[in-house]
């Protein structure tokens, strides 16, 4: 293994840290594996059973990605750490107002697409994308306000 690769199971599969891992482990392996199996074949046109087939397979394998940028970023940081870290992420708790209302719209744009609906044309309702964005306010660490921001950040620092 090269590349930290090694470090990075050793930390991964300590014995506080193993319940998690295994556990994303095994719900992660057939999703990924349908995923692997479906990208070797680049040019699916033509094949009507992956006509709408996602590229991903979903929240699982997203999952794994959140926590693979985490563990790359926190260079250092413990397993609990960096699964608290991508759990934050997965629930948009550090997007902006913009940048959750900017994904939600090409998000129903997608599903629009993905459900047989016009990509061109008809504009996004712009009243039912700011509400599926403020959904996620509530996880937003900027929806708290800046005093208390800082003050959790120092805390968390500190420990």
């Amino acid at each position: 293994m090269s590349d930290g690769i090694a470090e990075a199971w050793e930390e991964a599969t300590k014995k506080e840290t193993w319940a998690y891992l295994s556990a994303f482990l095994h719900a992660a392996a057939g999703p990924m594996l349908a995923t692997h199996r479906r990208n070797l074949e680049k040019d699916c046109i033509g094949i009507s059973e992956l006509e709408y087939a996602p590229i991903t397979t979903g929240y699982v394998e997203s999952g794994f990605a959140h926590l693979d940028l985490v563990t790359r970023t926190l260079v250092g940081a413990g397993m609990l750490a960096c699964i608290g870290v991508a759990h934050a992420s997965v629930l948009k708790a550090f997007d902006s107002d913009g940048t959750r209302r900017a994904a939600t719209r090409a998000a129903m744009g997608m599903e629009r697409r993905s459900t047989g609906g016009s990509s061109s044309g008809a504009a996004v309702n712009e009243a039912e994308a700011d509400a599926k964005a403020d959904e996620f306010r509530v996880t937003s660490f900027f929806s708290f306000p800046k005093e208390e921001r800082w003050m959790t950040i120092r805390d968390l620092q500190k420990r």
